[in-house]
């Protein structure tokens, strides 16, 4: 096991859920969820506020650039979420300065290295051909 993380191999997807309720979702659906956590449409201005400062800003290795929020990773005016279970992958964030919400999922071949991000690394390289100038490299 790497000392990086705790894999979650042999976890169900469902872990959380009442019987009979396993989460789904497309990506449509995860880039619409991406805007909406982004802009807090569903809190108010204060809540939202909150979870984006930059409270780990100055704790290592967080930076003012890349931190946790509430909840949240901002990573270089990005507001992003990167989920990783049982060989799935994604990224969904939002750039508020450019008003662009972006979602990827990643699943894993067999024999792929286990402690890499696919989607993370995806998310990069698309920041970067997306908005010059706010790539967002994440953790990992």
């Amino acid at each position: 096991m790497s000392n990086k993380r705790s894999r979650s191999a042999f976890c169900a997807s469902s872990v959380g859920n009442f019987s009979g309720c396993d989460d789904g979702s497309s990506t449509t659906d995860a880039n619409s969820t991406a805007r909406a956590v982004g802009t807090g449409a569903l809190l108010s201005r204060t809540a939202s506020r909150e979870r984006f400062a930059p409270i780990t800003a100055g704790l290592k290795p967080f930076t003012p650039d890349l931190f946790f929020g509430l909840g949240i990773i901002v990573a270089n005016g990005w507001y992003v979420q990167n989920p990783m279970l049982n060989g799935y992958t994604g990224a969904m964030a939002y750039l508020p300065s450019r008003d662009l919400s972006v979602a990827i999922v990643a699943t894993m071949r067999r024999g792929a290295d286990e402690d890499v991000a696919y989607a993370s690394r995806l998310f990069t390289a698309l920041t970067a051909y997306l908005a010059p100038g706010h790539t967002a490299t994440l953790p990992g």
